[in-house]
């Protein structure tokens, strides 16, 4: 069973009412450095679609989930702080493995996480989708569980994504 929920991390009080958090979204080490050493920048993000892009891939979880982990161990080696990945639907196909990704991630050092609730992008011809709410519910407390597993805080950002259809305009 899993213990207590740790306490929250610096990452977790950068977020207070009335205070703007900049968190620039970055895609490799070069980025994370330059980002890194600006004063108004207290945690870096990272950007699937630029991810993506850097390894010739499109956005959508098509960046190899092993080739994600290697981007963010290279963008946590280049920073002291606070590092949060977009991860999509979770690199995984349910909620066992996000469990698992997200504990790849948290021994990495991540701070933070944004999950996603869209099945698919419209791009790709089959006019976007949104995961069931009780699935995406199950795949956050996947991702909270894993932090809780290693006493780790995680600052998990649940998002909905709207897609733009040009079609629907």
């Amino acid at each position: 069973m899993p213990s207590a929920a740790p306490a929250p991390s610096p990452f977790h009080a950068l977020h207070r009412a009335g205070e703007l958090l900049f968190l620039p979204c970055v895609w490799d080490v070069a980025s994370a450095r330059l980002f890194s050493a600006l004063p108004t920048v207290k945690a870096l993000g990272t950007t699937s679609a630029g991810l993506a892009a850097a390894h010739g891939v499109g956005d959508g979880q098509q960046l190899a989930p092993a080739d994600l982990l290697r981007a963010v161990e290279g963008i946590r080696s280049a920073t002291a702080l606070p590092v949060s990945v977009d991860l999509e639907r979770g690199y995984a196909e349910d909620a066992d493995g996000v469990h698992r990704f997200v504990g790849e991630l948290l021994d990495l050092g991540v701070s933070g996480i944004n999950l996603e609730d869209g099945l698919s992008d419209p791009g790709r011809g089959d006019g976007g989708a949104l995961a069931d709410p009780a699935e995406h519910a199950e795949r956050l407390a996947a991702a909270r569980s894993a932090a809780a597993d290693r006493g780790l805080p995680l600052f998990v950002n649940a998002r909905t994504d709207v897609w733009w259809n040009p079609a629907a305009t």
